[in-house]
């Protein structure tokens, strides 16, 4: 067979053919020889839509002895939808599976109806990060809150205005109405100790030997009451031990009664009162 022909039957190059298994219906590209979700090896062909979304490209004019003649050549990087064609037949079904986990974590429902850790690229840890938005001020969701999460984006908008323009007057205004200096320390206030208190509990979990983004999910989604978590707590929380487990209690207890409650039950003037 002559090279020209055997390239262009490998089927990943020139078809956009991924292999979708037989047993969970998994989608990889290119190929692979085991599913990684059911270690299944049998697969059928799929061919993927032509279409995506340009993230960056370059134009080579200095190739390899074997693409010199084929000088200059683009080379791209196109993203397709990620969850439609890696774990989902459809794009309506990856959709639906998005904005379930996305309400469930932000509500601190904790409820999921697939494993989202096995999400490709940075979709499980921003799921996270989702829960750290958490609920509406008031609700019983946990997380820093949505109210507060707007009243720091909008006052560090505030801030950079006034570097530009160093005698402006202004406040933040929430509505028609402008915010109080002393809310918005308080909420600042809230913030740095939210994520005082987040950094010494990963830290002091890490420092039994958990890994990196076990510690990571694990601190956080006990600290915004959330359920989900990455790594070894995927699933449950049994590979943790009893001592890291105390450590998740103590960062749910502060998360649920947002860190302020519990410093004025420990303030030694409120017990002299």
């Amino acid at each position: 067979m002559i090279v020209p022909r055997y390239t262009r039957e490998i089927p990943h190059r020139y078809r956009l053919e991924a292999g979708r298994c037989t047993g969970c219906g998994y989608l990889a590209f290119p190929r692979r020889q085991i599913c990684p979700e059911c270690r299944g090896r049998e697969f059928e062909g799929v061919n993927l839509k032509p279409e995506g979304t340009v993230l960056s490209f370059t134009v080579c004019h200095v190739a390899a002895d074997c693409f010199a003649t084929e000088t200059p050549f683009a080379v791209a990087v196109i993203e397709t939808m990620v969850l439609a064609y890696t774990h989902y037949r459809e794009p309506g079904e990856a959709f639906r599976q998005t904005l379930f986990h996305v309400i469930s974590c932000m509500t601190s429902t904790g409820f999921t109806t697939t494993d989202f850790s096995v999400w490709p690229v940075f979709l499980p840890t921003l799921l996270v990060f989702v829960g750290f938005v958490g609920g509406c001020g008031g609700s019983t969701a946990g997380g820093i809150k949505v109210l507060r999460v707007v009243l720091l984006f909008r006052n560090s908008l505030l801030q950079v205005r006034r570097l530009f323009h160093p005698r402006l007057v202004a406040s933040v205004k929430l509505g028609e109405r402008m915010v109080p200096q002393r809310i918005m320390d308080g909420v600042w206030g809230f913030f740095a100790l939210y994520v005082a208190v987040f950094v010494v509990l990963m830290l002091a979990v890490m420092s039994t030997g958990v890994d990196q983004v076990t510690a990571f999910s694990a601190v956080a989604t006990c600290i915004n009451n959330m359920g989900p978590g990455l790594g070894e707590v995927s699933a449950n929380f049994v590979p943790l031990s009893a001592g890291v487990k105390w450590l998740l209690v103590l960062a749910m207890w502060l998360g649920r009664l947002e860190m302020f409650t519990i410093l004025v039950l420990l303030a030694p003037a409120l017990w002299r009162v």
